[in-house]
Order: structure tokens, then C-alpha cells, then sequence
């Protein structure tokens, strides 16, 4: 079952608007990204304030991912996995997690990552209501789902111009269908992602020991 709002409450009205929404959404920046891709693919021109567009680009992808996070729990099994996890650590710290079974725990490197945030949610005390623990988990989602999406601009920046670059970057920030993982059903599959995206890079710029550990961290975020 998968969380259409953020108390968990099944309603036809609300499963329907958000289902609708990003099937909308998805059409319009399909539609944009193809308009882009024919005006700029054969424009090799520079791009005035080019730090100044990357800028808004990551800051409305995170805008957007941000309001589904806080407006759509997500999928209950893998929203339990990081709910789980933060429960254990504020009752047991670091022991006996792994004792259970493999498939109730976060991957190795998952679980790394997320005992960084379990515990500055508790110390902060955002861990004692709903939308704060929420918060805490959707937000290491959505920076690894950024930076998979900076990794697409660098890679396509090395095979096509800058502008093209630049249309592809912001429309993996804007399309549903890169975000939905993280913002929307919150699946641990966004760090292997973001692993074996940035592996690609290091692979295209021959840069083969990097490529090794990036590839190798995308093993150690897959399931135990």
C-alpha cells in the first residue's frame, strides 16, 4: 500500500488529485524536454549566467520534491524500513540491528548514511512528531536524488553541448518519474542509483579507481 497523503488515510479524492497531478506533470515536462532538446541539440553557443541557471534548476528540484515529501508518506513497506530504523536507534543505538530479518533492515551503506540523520532528528526533537521524522527521512532521498540528477548534466555535458546539458539536468529535477522514488514511494533504490550514475561519469572520464569505489558503494547500498 502505498501513502497518497501524509497521515496515511486512504481517500479516493486525494489518491485521485495526486495520481492525476503527476501523470500532468509527467506529460508536461515530457512535452518540454522534447521542445528543448530540438531547439537546443545542434546550439553549441555558450550560456550566459550558466551557475546562476544551475542554481535554479537544483533549487526548484528541491522545491518540488520537498512538497511531495512532506504531502505523500510513501510506500508503507520501504517508509517502514527508515521509520524502523530510527525507532531502533533512538531505543537501542547501534545494537542488535542487524539480528532480525535481512529484508527489515537498511542496506549497509543505507544504514551509514541514515545514522547521521536518526540522530540529528532526535537531538533536534524532530523525531517526536509525524512530519519531522518525515522530513529527516525523505531528505537524504532527495539530496542523493539531486545529485543523480547533477551527475546526468555532467555525463551529457561531455557528450552533447552545455545547453542540452542543461535541458536534460533540469528535466530529471522536474519529472515525476525521477523523483518519484525518493519524494514519492521513499525506496532506498535512490542510493544505488545515485552510485552507479556517478560510477558512469568517472567511467566516461576514465577515471578507473573512482569508478571501481563508486560502483562497489552501489553493491554496498543494494539489499544485505
Amino acid at each position: 500500500m502505498i501513502f497518497l497523503s501524509q497521515n496515511g488515510i486512504t481517500s479516493v479524492a486525494s489518491d485521485v488529485t495526486v495520481v492525476l497531478f503527476l501523470v500532468l506533470m509527467t506529460i508536461g515536462t515530457i512535452l518540454a524536454v522534447i521542445y528543448f532538446l530540438c531547439k537546443y541539440s545542434q546550439d553549441g553557443s555558450p550560456v550566459r549566467k550558466k551557475k546562476s541557471v544551475i542554481a535554479i534548476i537544483i533549487a526548484v528540484g528541491a522545491a518540488v520534491r520537498i512538497i511531495f515529501a512532506m504531502c505523500i508518506r510513501g510506500y508503507r513497506e520501504d517508509y517502514d524500513l527508515f521509520a524502523d530504523m530510527f525507532k531502533h536507534l533512538g531505543a537501542e543505538g547501534l545494537d542488535g540491528y542487524y539480528t532480525g530479518k535481512p529484508d527489515a533492515v537498511l542496506y549497509p551503506l543505507v544504514y551509514v548514511v541514515y545514522l547521521l540523520f536518526g540522530g540529528i532528528s532526535y537531538v533536534t526533537g524532530l523525531s517526536d512528531f509525524a512530519l519531522g521524522a518525515q522530513f529527516m527521512i525523505k531528505l537524504p532521498l532527495i539530496a542523493a536524488d539531486i545529485l543523480i540528477a547533477y551527475g546526468i548534466y555532467k555525463i551529457a555535458r561531455k557528450y552533447f553541448n552545455e545547453r542540452t546539458a542543461l535541458v536534460l539536468f533540469a528535466f530529471v529535477c522536474a519529472c515525476p518519474a525521477f523523483f518519484i522514488a525518493s519524494a514519492v514511494w521513499t525506496s532506498p533504490i535512490v542510493f544505488t542509483a545515485l552510485f552507479a550514475v556517478w560510477g558512469c561519469y568517472f567511467l566516461a572520464r576514465k577515471k578507473y579507481g573512482l569508478t571501481i569505489g563508486f560502483f562497489t558503494a552501489a553493491a554496498f547500498a543494494l539489499p544485505v
